[in-house]
């Protein structure tokens, strides 16, 4: 029987937003820099990427970890609202992002190099980080507006964001990350404005015990290697550009 419904659950209508993300792979990066533009909107473009490949990976990643995990007396298994989990995903890790790289901390008087003429130059000024992370927002938010909704906000991704940085969190990783995760509880509790316009599952342990489970686990790894990704971007971003150059 187990079998059968799993046979259902694949048959199941996807969302445009979850199609998309089902087609987003870590070699979309790579791609992601090949784009045309300045150098500078490359690697926002590539940090917008890097946060759009975690984001799927935390919304079909959370609905395997709660599909599989064993719980005593469960009756249905549960289909969590992927565009409201990938959305508020992608918010966290550019929150999360922000707060590496915030305002200010790298800025400098020297006029900016966006020629990709020069990508053969020895001495490229280094990437404002603070400057490509917010640009990378708004890419962000105009690729995942392809998939909305008609008259969703179109400044909802953003919207989001703002929630978080209106939230004084300590620096401590762990506070944050279960900040997090109790977002995302509320979002399943109907407490948060949906996407998807789905009904809220209402609160239930199952949920509570698979966010306090798969979030960490999350943060630690997925959010680690974002980290990790976009501080090479920064570091080796003419390097990485050559190599990815249309």
């Amino acid at each position: 029987m187990r079998f059968i419904s799993r046979l259902f659950a694949r048959r199941r209508n996807r969302s445009p937003l979850e199609q998309f993300g089902d087609s987003l792979t870590p070699h979309a990066i790579p791609a992601a820099l090949r784009t045309h533009g300045s150098r500078d909107d490359r690697i926002a473009c590539g940090v917008a990427t890097a946060v759009l490949v975690t984001a799927h990976s935390f919304a079909s990643g959370f609905q395997k970890f709660l599909s599989e995990m064993p719980y005593p007396g469960r009756k249905d298994n549960h289909r969590l609202p992927y565009d409201d989990m990938m959305i508020e995903a992608a918010a966290y890790c550019h929150f999360v992002l922000f707060r590496d790289y915030p305002p200010g901390e790298d800025d400098d008087d020297s006029d900016e190099v966006g020629n990709l003429d020069d990508l053969g130059s020895d001495a490229m000024e280094d990437i404002n980080g603070s400057d490509a992370c917010a640009k990378a927002i708004f890419f962000s938010q105009a690729v995942l507006a392809r998939y909305m909704p008609t008259g969703h906000p179109a400044n909802f991704l953003e919207r989001r964001i703002l929630f978080y940085l209106g939230k004084i969190l300590p620096r401590d990783e762990r506070a944050v990350g279960e900040f997090f995760s109790s977002v995302v509880l509320a979002i399943i509790d109907d407490k948060l404005p949906q996407t998807s316009g789905l009904k809220g599952l209402g609160p239930g342990l199952q949920f509570s015990l698979a966010a306090g489970a798969y979030i960490p686990i999350f943060h630690e790894t997925r959010v680690a290697a974002l980290r990790e990704i976009v501080q090479n971007l920064f570091e080796k971003a003419d390097e990485l550009l050559r190599e990815c150059s249309p």
